[in-house]
Parts: C-alpha cells; sequence; structure tokens
C-alpha cells in the first residue's frame, strides 16, 4: 500500500510490516520494452534451460520437473549437484574457471526475521545442493559450453573421478 504500513493516527509510525511496489516510470519504460520482445526472450530461455538438462543430466545434475499441464519460464536454470558433492566448492571452482554461479534461494525458515526451529529437510537439501548457472538470452553456445565444462571439470576435481566425456 502506499503507507507502507503506517499507522492511521500517529505519521511515521508502524503498526504493521509494510512495503512499496509502486513501479517507477524508468521501471515500466523499460518493462514495456522487455514485453515486446517477450515471445523471443522466453524462447531462447527455454533453449538455453533445454539444453542444460541435456548436457548435465548425465553428470548427477538433477532438475526440477514440471507437473503434467504445467510450462515453466525457465527464468534461471537450477539443479542440485548431485549428493555427497560440496556445492559451495564446486561453485568456488566454476569461479576459479571465470564462471559466475549462484546458490539458489535460501529457505524462509533460516532468515533472521522468520527463523523457526522446525526442521524443513526438502527445502534445506535444496538450499544446500542447489546451484544456479549464466542463463541470460544473449548467452552463446560456446560459453554455454565453458560453463557445462566448468562444471564437468568442478565435479571430477570434487570426485577425484572421470566422468564420461561432453
Amino acid at each position: 500500500t502506499k503507507g507502507q504500513g503506517q499507522s492511521l493516527t500517529g505519521r511515521y509510525w508502524h503498526d504493521v510490516l509494510g512495503f512499496n511496489y509502486r513501479m517507477t516510470n524508468i521501471a515500466a519504460a523499460i518493462g514495456v520494452a522487455q514485453m515486446e520482445r517477450y515471445d523471443d526472450i522466453l524462447a531462447r530461455k527455454r533453449a538455453l534451460a533445454r539444453r542444460s538438462r541435456e548436457r548435465l543430466e548425465p553428470y548427477g545434475a538433477e532438475f526440477q520437473v514440471a507437473r503434467p499441464g504445467m510450462v515453466g519460464s525457465d527464468w534461471l536454470v537450477s539443479f542440485l549437484v548431485p549428493p555427497g558433492v560440496d556445492r559451495d566448492r564446486l561453485m568456488s571452482e566454476m569461479e576459479a574457471e571465470a564462471v559466475e554461479t549462484r546458490p539458489v534461494f535460501f529457505p524462509a525458515h533460516h532468515m533472521p526475521m522468520y527463523q523457526t526451529p522446525i526442521r524443513l529437510p526438502v527445502a534445506e537439501d535444496i538450499a544446500g545442493r542447489g546451484v544456479s548457472i549464466p542463463s541470460y538470452p544473449a548467452l552463446t553456445e560456446t560459453d554455454q559450453d565453458r560453463v557445462i565444462e566448468a562444471f564437468v571439470g568442478a565435479l571430477e576435481a570434487q570426485t577425484g573421478r572421470r566422468t564420461r566425456s561432453l
């Protein structure tokens, strides 16, 4: 809301947690321009995700599977590293090869403002093994191959065994 949780009776006093979801004119203009390219951007993101799945699943990467009748946007190419693999070490080794990665989002129940002693093992496993790799629409196949090779090299360095060739 416009008041961002501000009290109706006291100025700059907040009774509840509030948010500001208003969009600036510049953000709106960028959004309109992106919508004109929406179909092309979405097709490219889906192609990158499909190719990543095809190339990484043989190495034990686990991708989310859409439910029947559902279609994702493939906003990020994210997957789980194989069980027993140190995700953070793998990401560091990929960074050493100049490949940026990101951990998947942390579970909300681990954030200080929502912290709870409740255990949510599936969410915690995803947070501990999940990684996102570059997937911006202008990513070339050559650069995507470099990302995949960096993942395979980091996986091999960590497991100490040679995986099947790319």
